[in-house]
């Protein structure tokens, strides 16, 4: 990843200090608004695994049990929302209640919050990532904090 600058999301502590608490930890937000690189900076020694990945889907659909028993330490789980099933085995995915040790992401509001709240219910950190703030723009070389600016072009950074 050399060259590449990337932004500190105010959102990574706080999702750091959940997970001292919380079996899960959940960040949902729109496609495209960096939860995959966060968790990654975030939880660096976690295994990422994605739901866009056929074989993981296909275990994950057909044997949640089997999915979950093949990590027994920290795993980031993104595209979460493909596989609804998943959430109705919350109760029954750490016996112990290990503190953090699933991050689950989704771009949708996957947040399902039925599914989620019923089955992970005192289990689960509930966290949304949006766009890029004022704060965290500053961070980018070539952001131009000019409000005029900003209310003309947009955040299109480098116009």
């Amino acid at each position: 990843m050399e060259g590449k600058t990337f932004v500190i999301r105010k959102l990574k502590e706080h999702l750091r200090e959940a997970a001292k608490y919380y079996p899960v930890i959940s960040v949902a937000g729109p496609r495209q608004a960096g939860k995959s690189t966060m968790l990654k900076q975030a939880f660096p020694d976690y295994q990422y695994v994605s739901m866009e990945d056929p074989d993981i889907y296909a275990l994950a659909t057909s044997d949640a049990r089997g999915f979950f028993d093949s990590y027994t330490d920290g795993v980031i789980i993104d595209e979460a929302q493909k596989v609804p099933n998943l959430f109705s085995y919350g109760k029954g995915m750490d016996k112990k209640r290990t503190p953090g040790r699933f991050v689950l992401s989704g771009s949708q509001n996957y947040l399902l919050h039925r599914n989620i709240t019923q089955s992970l219910a005192g289990r689960i950190d509930l966290s949304t990532l949006y766009p890029l703030d004022f704060e965290e723009m500053g961070q980018i070389d070539s952001w131009d904090n000019h409000l005029e600016k900003t209310i003309i072009n947009g955040f299109i950074l480098g116009s």
